[in-house]
Order: structure tokens, then sequence, then C-alpha cells
């Protein structure tokens, strides 16, 4: 670190004149100092002896009618901060690159300097003497440390010893104006003022991502780690907003890991059961391209807001990349990366070609009028089609959280008109899109339809129902779903239609329970009409905003999570009643959760199975978009005269089959569209569901793991096929 400068400034007056002077006089002292600065630039050593000395001056050297009065001030010098410890680049830390600031400024102290005036928050005083010329024992020494008749004092005003984390001196407030330091991103327009955070105050500090709202207390982290637990450099942050309800109970990072750590927990408890190279590994572990973008948007009142986008590509093993577009104020870099390397995972998993992205929108989109959703969406679209993150070969996104099959249109609309005029399959570039745009039938219901059809395969299984102490089958089994949109809906009514019993529903601001069991049809009919849950006949128990999460805590067989990310933490896992978990939402159990879980005889079925039946029939849709035609078009009449020629010729003792008109029909009725897009989704799943239950009894671990392992072998088999062409 530089060293500062002492420059040493020598006024002279005349004889009780008290800063008079003559002109020439004046212009002498103008030159000395000139001299003295390029003087006084002195080492470490030297500059402490300098400053000694000054200080150890006799009283009649200090008394007004002295020929000459020296002052003493450190000029600050412009600090980089480095990180010698951990030998790191100092433009690798984070979005801000180098901390560049100037050191702060001591105040100068000259000899009629009251002793009460200096700065008490400043943890480096000069050594002073009282007026008598003996050394004053409350005064602090140079470097920090008290006299040791003072031990009380000394703790209080010693500075901690130097540490790799601590390589800057003491911030010091500046008194002639406020200097307000950034802190966090340049978009984030976040400021501190240095003046109000020198002193000792309850403050939150951020612990993870700024959108995750994971804070704690500085001051019970300080009573646990210490002084020096705490780097010099660290930002601070005032709590931002109200805690977001319904979005699970984390609140200390230390205990649970970021979604993003969650996934690379889960790929490394895989990775050891494979025998894949462990450089390979690490490049399966991390995203391959990130992209963020930022752009003014003037909102319907004239008003100017920033709009903060991402995209992330996870894996390119093959192409196209697929993951959804999600519209939400909790989007932040970490949780798309994330949720991108989840859809590599899952598409792996289910044996679609498609390779793992996802981006996302920081906004809510009930703040925004459908045309200013339309602005958004088309400008986000420009911006990523611009800079490769969009294309029917490259990256096609689909609907996610906060957007829907009219989001979807308008980037079909706006690729084909600007970027699509000579590519036939430009509306390919996104799926999820409505029917009559170039969309599929069965789209809306495919991830709830999936999650439905991974639950049947599994409650099949004999051993796993036999460990959870129920009998195989869907019937007569009871469920409780957490999130009541798409995802939540369509997996209910699918249960409920085959045998199973809905106890207990929740979304974001209510829930209920019944033992008797709700019908979801019904439920999704009074949601639409009252915009909650609250008041629907027949519920024994309502479960308002500030205690929603609680219907996690209810006794059933089957408990589905199909809301949001980390629901179930090391937290509230010890309450979990239910004999089986299915995950239907992203990550909805966390690492921590899920072994308290399996300690406790619970069994987790993986959201790379069951939340995998969006990403099969977007497939599907994609299919379709570059083959131009509907499914079923050109087989569907050939089937059912095939089908109605096969039962005239059937007889049953020697007669013709006499079969009423509407079971003929039902028995030669030729596929449409749906009816394909089903099949194909169900044979998908249950593929799936047969190849982790095989992989974890040869393994001998839990799904999560087996369904991991599968994947990293099918990466793994791709790049070996492939080859390495630039390596």
């Amino acid at each position: 670190m530089a060293t500062p400068r002492l420059v040493a400034r020598a006024f002279t007056t005349g004889p009780g004149e008290g800063g008079g002077g003559t002109r020439s006089n004046q212009g002498q002292r103008l030159s000395s100092l000139k001299k003295n600065r390029k003087k006084a630039r002195l080492p470490g050593a030297a500059q402490r002896e300098a400053a000694a000395s000054a200080e150890a001056s006799s009283p009649a050297d200090r008394s007004p009618s002295a020929t000459s009065t020296p002052v003493v001030e450190i000029e600050p010098p412009l600090v980089k901060t480095v990180d010698y410890a951990n030998d790191k680049d100092p433009n690798a830390r984070g979005e801000d690159g180098p901390h560049m600031h100037a050191a702060p400024r001591t105040p100068a102290i000259d000899a009629e300097t009251p002793e009460e005036e200096a700065d008490p928050g400043t943890s480096r005083h000069l050594k002073r003497k009282s007026s008598t010329g003996k050394n004053d024992a409350n005064a602090p020494g140079l470097n920090g440390s008290s006299p040791s008749s003072t031990a009380g004092q000394e703790d209080r005003d010693a500075e901690p010893p130097a540490t790799p984390k601590q390589r800057l001196p003491q911030r010091q407030p500046s008194r002639r104006w406020t200097r307000m330091q950034r802190v966090g991103s340049l978009t984030d327009a976040l400021w501190r003022d240095n003046e109000k955070v020198s002193a000792r105050r309850e403050v939150m500090r951020r612990a993870a991502s700024l959108k995750e709202e994971l804070w704690f207390d500085d001051d019970e982290h300080h009573n646990k780690y210490g002084a020096e637990g705490i780097s010099q450099d660290e930002q601070y942050l005032p709590l931002r907003g109200a805690k977001k309800d319904g979005f699970g109970p984390v609140k200390n990072v230390g205990q649970e890991p970021r979604f993003l750590e969650m996934v690379k927990l889960f790929f490394d408890r895989a990775a050891q059961y494979t025998d894949i190279d462990p450089g390979m590994l690490e490049y399966m572990r991390g995203s391959h391209a990130v992209y963020r973008v930022s752009f003014p948007f003037q909102r319907s009142d004239g008003s100017v807001e920033v709009i903060m986008g991402y995209r992330a590509h996870h894996n390119s093993h093959t192409t196209p990349l697929k993951g959804g577009i999600r519209f939400s104020e909790s989007v932040d870099l970490q949780e798309i990366e994330a949720l991108a390397a989840l859809m590599t995972f899952k598409s792996a998993v289910v044996n679609v070609p498609f390779g793992g992205a996802k981006g996302g929108v920081r906004i809510n989109p009930h703040d925004y009028s459908e045309d200013e959703l339309e602005r958004i969406t088309r400008r986000f679209t420009c911006e990523l089609a611009s800079s490769g993150f969009l294309g029917p070969s490259i990256d096609v996104p689909a609907p996610d959280l906060g957007t829907g099959p009219k989001e979807m249109s308008w980037i079909a609309d706006t690729y084909a008109t600007i970027y699509g005029d000579n590519d036939v399959n430009s509306y390919a570039c996104v799926t999820g899109k409505p029917a009559s745009f170039g969309g599929i039938a069965g789209r809306l219901e495919a991830t709830g339809l999936g999650v439905y059809f991974g639950v049947r395969e599994f409650l099949s299984q004999r051993l796993l129902m036999k460990r959870a102490g129920l009998t195989p089958g869907v019937a007569g089994k009871t469920f409780i779903i957490q999130g009541f949109g798409n995802v939540g809906f369509f997996a209910a009514k699918n249960i409920y239609e085959n045998g199973g019993h809905i106890i207990g529903v929740s979304e974001m601001n209510s829930g209920i329970y019944s033992s008797q069991g709700f019908n979801p049809s019904e439920l999704l009919a009074y949601v639409k009409e009252n915009d909650s849950l609250r008041g629907f006949p027949g519920a024994e128990r309502v479960f308002r905003s500030h205690e929603v999460s609680k219907i996690l805590d209810m006794e059933c067989d089957v408990l589905i999570p199909a809301a949001f990310q980390k629901q179930i933490t090391s937290e509230n896992a010890s309450r979990i009643n239910a004999k089986i978990v299915c995950e239907a939402a992203n990550g909805p159990v966390t690492p921590y959760a899920e072994d308290i879980l399996e300690s406790r005889g619970i069994a987790v079925v993986p959201d790379l199975i069951l939340n995998a039946g969006g990403v099969t029939v977007s497939y599907f849709e994609w299919l379709k978009n570059l083959s131009h035609v509907r499914f079923g078009r050109l087989t569907r009449r050939f089937e059912e005269q095939s089908k109605d020629l096969m039962l005239q010729a059937m007889t049953y003792e020697g007669r013709a089959l006499d079969l009423a008109p509407r079971r003929r029909s039902n028995i030669i009725k030729g596929p449409a569209e749906i009816d394909i897009v089903r099949s194909g989704l169900e044979e998908a799943m249950t593929t799936a569901c047969e190849e982790t239950m095989a992989t974890s009894r040869f393994h001998g671990c839990n799904l999560r793991t087996a369904a991991y392992i599968n994947a990293l072998n099918k990466i793994q088999s791709s790049y070996e096929n492939a080859g390495n062409l630039f390596s």
C-alpha cells in the first residue's frame, strides 16, 4: 500500500502579530512551503520519527509567541484494494471491479487543539501532550494503542491486528463535505453516506443476492465471529422493502445455500458415482454463457424506468438450448443460472435433445398495463436476438413464472418480423404460443399432467411404497398441493380424476384444508371469482397469508410443492408429516432438508423428472413448427378407416359384431393432436421414471442422485460422440 505523505507547513509570524507580516514575509513562507513539500516524502519509519519529534517539542516551542508553528497534515494517497491473501485479480471482485478510493484524511492537530475536540469515532489519533507538557494518560498513542494503565480503554480503542481481510486503513468520515460511496453494481444505484455509517449502529448486512431477501443483523454476526470476521471493504445495505410472503422460511444464508449452490451440491453428489473426467465435470457444472442487459423504458405516465433482463446458457451439448422466460421481482443472475442448469439435466433425463437455458426480466407484471408489458417483451426480444441468444436453432424460450402464451406470441412476432425475413422456421424461435399462432394442443396442461404421470409411476413401485408404509397406486391416497397455478391445478385435477383425495391446497395469499377433500375444478372457479381460497365452503381450516406455509406441516400421504424454490428447508423439514414428497416446482427442497427427510424415512421424488413435462411438450411444438404440419393431420382418417374395416371383418361365433354406434365410434376414432401429445408425454415420463428407479437400485442412492447420474452420463455420451473439434 502506498505510504502517506507528511507535509510540514512552517508559518513565520512577527512578534505579537499572530499571523500578520509583510508581503516579503508571505512570499518567503510560500517558497518555504513548496520546498518542504518536496523534501517531506519520508518512508514509513522516518515518517513516524518525524511525527513523534514534532509532538515531543517543548512547551516553549509550542507557545503562540514562538517564531514558527509546525502543522502536520497527512494527505491521502490513492489506494487500490487487492486481496493479497488469495492472490486474486481485483478486477474479479464482482461487477464493480477493483475499489479505487482515497485514504481518509486525518484532521491536523496543533499545540492549541483541545483534547476533547478530537474525533472520538476515529480509530487512530496522533499522540498529544497536556498543557503541562506531560503525556496525557487517557490519550491513545500514535499507533492506535492505549497506555497500559487503562486496560478497559485499551480494549475499546485498540486497533485489531492486520489480517488478510483488512488491507485498508480505517475509514474516516470527512468533516468538510459529505462523500457518498457507491454500494453494489452500477445499475443498482445504491449509495451510502460515510458520515452516517461511521458510528456503530444496527444495520442489516446483505448475505446473498440483492433479490433473495436474505439478511441478518450485523451486531449478532459481530458477537459471533468477532471484529476480525468482517473485512474492511465489505458492503452494507439497509433492508429494502418488506419481506415477500409465501416465498419460504429461509432467512440465514449460513444455514441454507443459494439456489445455484443447491444445484451444484446435488450435481457434486451424483458426480461421485460416475467415471467422467473431473475436468469435463467442471465444464458441465457451470454456465457456458450469460447475458445481462438493461434498457430504459418510458411508462404510460411519462416516467422512465430501467429494466433489467438476463439470459443464461448452461450447456450446449446439443442444440438448440431450451428454457423459459419469467417476469418476476425475484429474478437475479444466480437464480437464472440455477434454472438453466436444471433445464439441461431435465432435458437429458426425459431424453429431449435440448441444451439448458433460462431467462428473466426483473419486473412485477401486475404493476404494468398490457401495452407496457408488450413493449417490454418486444424490446427484450430484440436485445436477445441481436446478441445471439434467440433463434430456432440457437435458443428457444418458453413461458415461465409471470408469462404465458400472450408473451410468447409477442416474442415470435417480433423475431419473425425483424430477423426472420429469410427464415421459414422463424416462428419456431419460441414455444408455448397460442394454438392459433403456431402453438400445440396440450401445452398449457403439460407440466401439471407430467407431474401426474410421474407421481403415478413412482406410487406404483412396490418397494418405494412399502418403505413409505403405503399400498401401491394413486387411488385412496391423500394429497396436499402447495401452489395452485397451472402446474398445481392440472396435477391436482388429474390426481382427483384418478381416485386421489386432495385434502389441502394453498396459493400465494391463502390456503385451505379439509379431511373430506376438494374438487380442484370447483376450487379453480372459486379462485377466479374471488382471487383467493378463503371462504371456500367445506374448508375445516383456513391459512391466511402470514401462515400459508404452515400447510406444509399438515399430515398427508403425498406432499406436492408446486409453487417456488426453497420451500422445505432445514428449518421446517422436521415438521413435514407426509410420507412422500413429490417436487412439482423447481428446487423446492434444499439439500440439507433432503438429508433430514431421508433420515426420517420420507422419500423425495425429484423435480428433474416431475417438472419435465413442460420441456417435453415444448419439444413437440418445436418439431411441429419445423415440419409445418399439425400432428395427426396426415394419418388420422386413414387409421379410422383401417379400424372400421377391421371391425367389419371380425365375427363372434360366426356372426358379425353388433356394437352400439357410440361404442363403435370410440373404437375406430383416430388420434387428434391432443391425443398424440398426451401419448408422447406419457411415454417420456414413464421411461424416465423407469430409468431413474433402475439407477437408484443399481447404485443404492436416492432418486434425485439417480436422476442426476443418468443426466450426466447422457451428456458425457454426447460429448464423446461429437469429439473435440477446437480443443
